[in-house]
């Protein structure tokens, strides 16, 4: 039963069914690790692959983010990207797929769902399209935690229904859609195309009937969406608290709060089980649970603790039994933690699945997988009782230094760039906002050592094409020393994106040799193929000394290209496409002539 749920799904294996082309994505995350990042341009270019050489693989890369960036779009919290542990130019090429979201009347609110809706088309059958919404707990990060997921998708028929059901996640997407913004006058029509597609997800949900769930065990259209926006619910069928007041219930959550775990006990007759993380459990949450039927979990020292894979618990989950007004049994996954922010103050996603009528021992059988029980029940292989109150409580206060940086954030920022002299760039960065109490400094992400201090306004002079980019790094320094930085996005006015996106692709294809490594990997069919014959050509070039230009890799692109022109014309365009990211080079022109003729020869066949 929970077992279904708690597969460690890979984003790559979630995003993308086999068989299916993805038309567009819409995702949200509260962080972003800037490496697991590039794990969706990967899935989304349908380059997914077992060998990790791939995902290391800069054309590899390259190759993944100009099939996708015009494919999805990804919402995260103000402030929620994690600083790159190195300069990675990649990172740039998405500018326009990332959008921050936050509440300035609220700054210490958080943009919290973890949540994919994707629209696909069938590869052999064009007119069957689906939706697939993906709810988790999981941000876009590597970490090895414990995480729910859940999948569910819908066929698109050919007219509009309107399932009642589907307009939480509808409002949800027209949202979202406002918070994007309109960008500067450079991308403007990036933007527009985006929030086109958006609506065209929207238009396609519509006509969606009912969503199958990626398991048997509930009930055809046993499910709610529940999309909260800065505290607002979008569903006004499935009411906190009394939807999450069982009589009896399992709530699973990393952080908690008490005054939320007292409404959710109020309606509770036999047993309630917390799981959640030992810094959490204060002497209210313990005295709260130190009673018949009711016991505390944590996840046990050694799986939290290891230098092999540390593990904690992630999973924000309620299991709800007969709840105010409704019989039956319902399981709550999403990105809720049972805190007063996560239903009053923060935009989160939930959906509720309703277990199948005739399912006995639910709340058992639940517990036992959730727990890993040991075949007796008496010992979780994982989990560990508290059974004593904590001798000292972990204080969770924000810092003074954090709350400022968390309001400063969700100021009014403005950046123009303007080209120089030197044939760089010089970056004006303006905000009305300063604190003479705190050092403020800023940087461009691609050149995060390069930072200059930031009152009312910063300069940042001569950058090159490939270092421009609408992320920076603010930095701030309280009296004693403490330093906290943030990557944020400020719409660039004036960043000439096409040409800055040719300066990043030469400076990985930087040479002949790659470019047609570059071409081969467009036209390959198999990744795995094109990885070992890579391997296979560079112990050739060894072998022969520098002469890098080698006669086999130029006669495999072209066998490429007569397999492509009678197979998969498609081709053609996408190395096109490619040849003009990486603009005019003497080998590039040197191939269009050829290219050229050899194009002429196949339409005359």
């Amino acid at each position: 039963m929970a077992k279904e749920q708690l597969n460690n799904y890979t984003y790559g294996e979630m995003l993308v069914s086999p068989g299916y082309d993805v038309d567009f994505a819409i995702g949200t995350t509260y962080s972003v690790n800037p490496q697991a990042l590039l794990i969706i341009p990967m899935a989304l270019g349908l380059l997914s692959s077992n060998n990790e050489s791939a995902v290391q693989s800069p054309i590899c890369l390259l190759e993944g983010i100009r099939r996708s960036t015009d494919n999805f779009v990804l919402f995260c919290n103000k402030g929620g990207i994690h600083l790159p542990l190195n300069n990675q130019p990649y990172l740039s090429l998405m500018d326009n797929c990332m959008y921050e979201v936050q509440n300035p009347q609220k700054p210490l609110s958080n943009f919290h769902p973890k949540v994919w809706i994707i629209k696909e088309t069938n590869r052999s059958n064009k007119n069957e399209q689906q939706i697939k919404v993906i709810v988790m707990s999981r941000n876009l990060t590597l970490d090895n935690n414990l995480d729910m997921t859940v999948c569910l998708t819908g066929k698109i028929g050919k007219q509009t229904i309107d399932n009642k059901k589907h307009e939480p996640l509808i409002d949800f997407l027209t949202s979202l859609n406002t918070l994007m913004g309109h960008g500067s006058s450079y991308n403007q029509h990036i933007i527009k195309d985006k929030k086109k597609k958006i609506k065209m997800v929207i238009e396609s949900i519509r006509k969606v009937n009912h969503f199958e769930i990626d398991t048997d065990l509930f009930e055809k259209d046993g499910y709610e969406f529940i999309p909260m926006l800065f505290g607002q619910n979008l569903n006004k069928d499935i009411r906190y608290p009394e939807s999450w007041q069982g009589t009896e219930q399992m709530t699973i959550s990393p952080f908690i709060g008490i005054n939320t775990l007292q409404e959710l006990d109020k309606n509770v007759k036999n047993r309630h089980i917390l799981v959640t993380t030992s810094g959490y459990v204060s002497k209210d949450i313990y005295d709260l649970f130190n009673r018949e039927n009711h016991k505390i979990y944590v996840m046990k020292d050694g799986m939290t603790h290891n230098d092999i894979m540390p593990t904690d618990l992630h999973a924000k989950t309620y299991l709800v039994c007969n709840p105010k007004g409704e019989y039956g049994n319902f399981l709550f996954i999403g990105s809720a933690n049972a805190t007063p922010a996560a239903f009053h103050v923060n935009s989160e996603f939930i959906i509720r699945l309703q277990y199948k009528y005739g399912k006995h021992l639910v709340f058992d059988t639940f517990r036992k997988e959730f727990l890993q029980m040991d075949a007796r029940d008496e010992e979780s292989k994982i989990f560990e009782t508290v059974n004593f109150p904590p001798e000292s409580e972990e204080a969770h206060e924000i810092s003074e230094l954090e709350a400022f940086v968390r309001k400063y954030i969700t100021e009014d920022f403005s950046a123009q760039c303007h080209a120089n002299v030197n044939g760089n760039y010089d970056v004006i960065i303006k905000t009305e906002h300063h604190d003479n109490k705190y050092r403020i400094q800023i940087a461009p992400m691609q050149a995060a050592g390069y930072k200059v201090d930031f009152e009312n306004e910063a300069i940042l002079s001569n950058l090159t094409l490939a270092q421009l980019s609408d992320f920076y790094i603010i930095s701030i320094q309280d009296t004693n020393g403490q330093n906290m930085d943030k990557v944020i996005k400020i719409p660039t006015e004036g960043i000439p994106y096409e040409e800055r996106d040719i300066a990043i692709y030469k400076s990985i294809v930087d040479s002949k040799e790659k470019f047609l490594r570059y071409l081969s990997f467009i036209l390959t069919d198999d990744i795995d193929e094109y990885l070992f014959d890579t391997e296979q050509s560079m112990k050739l070039i060894a072998q022969h000394g520098n002469n890098k230009d080698s006669m086999p890799l130029s006669l495999n692109i072209y066998e490429q290209l007569l397999k492509a022109a009678s197979s998969n014309p498609q081709k053609f365009i996408e190395i096109e496409e490619g040849i003009r990211k990486i603009g005019k080079e003497e080998y590039t022109q040197e191939f269009l002539e050829v290219f050229k003729t050899f194009k002429e020869a196949i339409k005359q066949k």
